[in-house]
């Protein structure tokens, strides 16, 4: 689930510990922003540590205004950058919500473009997008697609109506025609000023769970919320709760008995995108696996030993989701973690873990900007209507 306002969150080790409870995989943190830079750094210190420690991949967001296209780049580098003690985030996810007029396709394929080249070729990129099913082709999806490994749209379905499976399976299809794999982003916020009534408050837990089921049906690979602060204490029993397809039992991705271990797979060299070199019987794909990392089959090989250009990421994720309830479970060796530039993955018959997920922003519910202390933003999601 992101976490934005850490006043209204709690510390790192809190966090940790609650995201362990919830069967998350994932923490997804707001790092920087144009007008407050690289904020988050002090915070990161303590946090990928303990949430590497306790088998939590920590993915980090920044919203690019497009206003100066290589500033932004700049800033995403700067984060990806980071190192504590040889910890790194893990994948990096811009929040593209620029001003309507900076939203051009020729302005996000060029910061796509810049954006992969500052990235290197192991650091996995998410575009956290409206959904299409609410602007149309305003916006530029297709130069996004371009440039980035998974695309995840803002499905607060709350905007519009009360259906949020016909709202999350229809932006999930929409999108999944680029061609990228595709993560759904449910809403566990209120939409307080709604001009419809019926729309304000907070979505109940049928609503969370329908999205859920629809999200998996339309062929998305996993599923997160937006936000933590303001999620409801019983979202988080829902997300611990929820099932993938596949899944042994409660819990997105619980995993089944551990198996025999199985020697370790040949090292995997991830190139820059849009290819990635491996050798096909060393390694088992579970291509795309990102959030809510459900049990998928095996992606075959493709032709020439090549696997397809999203599979980075999910070996990426596949190589430390791990249920983090269940403490006794661990991964495939990672060589050269702190580059992240060979990944060595174990096979294993179980499936990954559940997490939840992103939402964001400088323009839309979560907007503002906020200090590391999660200082009041100048405008809140309870107050926006814009999703």
């Amino acid at each position: 689930m992101y976490v934005w306002q850490w006043d209204r969150t709690g510390t790192p080790a809190e966090v940790v510990a609650k995201a362990r409870a919830s069967n998350m995989s994932f923490i997804i943190v707001r790092a920087s922003s144009a007008s407050a830079g690289f904020y988050l750094a002090p915070l990161l210190r303590d946090l990928l540590p303990l949430a590497h420690a306790a088998g939590l991949k920590v993915v980090a967001y920044d919203p690019p205004r497009f206003e100066n296209v290589e500033a932004d780049v700049r800033r995403a580098h700067e984060v990806m950058s980071f190192r504590v003690r040889g910890h790194a985030i893990d994948a990096f996810a811009a929040d593209i919500e620029p001003k309507w007029e900076l939203l051009t396709p020729q302005a996000a394929d060029r910061y796509g473009a810049l954006l992969r080249q500052a990235a290197g070729p192991s650091m996995p990129l998410v575009a956290v997008v409206h959904p299409p099913n609410l602007v149309g082709n305003r916006f530029p999806f297709a130069a996004v697609a371009r440039h980035f490994d998974v695309l995840s749209p803002m499905g607060y379905w709350r905007a519009r109506t009360l259906e949020s499976a016909a709202f999350t399976a229809e932006s999930v299809r929409a999108l999944r025609a680029y061609g990228r794999p595709v993560t759904a982003i449910g809403q566990a916020f209120s939409y307080d000023t709604h001009p419809q009534a019926r729309l304000r408050g907070h979505p109940g837990p049928a609503e969370l769970k329908a999205a859920i089921d629809a999200a998996r049906a339309a062929g998305a690979v996993g599923m997160s919320f937006w936000v933590w602060e303001h999620a409801e204490p019983w979202v988080f029993d829902v997300i611990r709760d929820a099932r993938w397809l596949g899944s042994a039992g409660p819990g997105l991705g619980v995993r089944p008995p551990k198996p025999a271990k199985a020697p370790p797979a040949a090292p995997v060299v991830v190139s820059a995108a849009p290819q990635m070199t491996a050798s096909p019987e060393a390694v088992e794909v579970q291509a795309a696996a990102v959030w809510l990392e459900p049990p998928l089959p095996a992606a075959p090989p493709a032709p020439s030993g090549q696997l397809p250009a999203a599979a980075a990421m999910a070996l990426l994720v596949a190589a430390g989701a791990v249920v983090l309830h269940t403490g006794d479970w661990s991964f495939g060796g990672i060589a050269g973690l702190a580059s992240a530039a060979l990944v060595a993955v174990e096979r294993s018959a179980a499936p990954l873990v559940a997490n939840s997920g992103p939402g964001p922003d400088s323009q839309a519910p979560g907007a503002g900007e906020s200090d590391l202390t999660g200082r009041e933003p100048r405008r809140r999601v309870r107050r926006s209507t814009r999703r």
